[in-house]
């Protein structure tokens, strides 16, 4: 049971400075995320289908980095969501590890696009947002 714990807790540790530097980073990229720059105008142009295949980059800090852009009111919630449904999984990594299996992790990623962008769209269509939504 004691190696169980100074395992968990070693691997605890490795992980620590990288979360770090996803939260450092998140918040350089938010700050610098302002009406009229050249950043912004590309990222509001990308809307949900941008949204989509950011979120299949294989790490969390997209999606926090989106919540935050979000909060900040400047993208909408369906690019928003297309962000959180096309979010990478850690079993791809696990099917990743298996060369045979790769058709079926490019399968996976491919359906969470689309259900990603489709509910993006819908969600844009239904839910009229009352906070003002910066445009690009």
């Amino acid at each position: 049971m004691v190696e169980i714990l100074t395992d968990s807790f070693q691997d605890v540790i490795k992980v620590v400075p990288i979360l770090l530097l996803v939260i450092l980073l998140t918040n350089w990229i938010t700050g610098k995320v302002e009406k009229g720059t050249p950043f912004f105008s590309r990222l509001a142009r990308l809307d949900v289908p941008g949204g989509a295949l950011l979120g299949i980059i294989p790490q969390c800090g997209i999606s926090v980095a989106f919540a935050k852009l979000y909060g900040n009111g400047y993208i909408s919630l369906g690019m928003l969501i297309a962000v959180f449904l096309a979010g990478s999984d850690e079993a791809l990594i696990v099917i990743g590890a298996h060369p045979d299996k790769l058709s079926l992790m490019l399968g996976i990623i491919g359906i969470k696009i689309l259900a990603g962008i489709g509910a993006g769209y819908f969600i844009n269509l239904v839910i009229k947002e009352k906070r003002n939504r910066l445009k690009g």
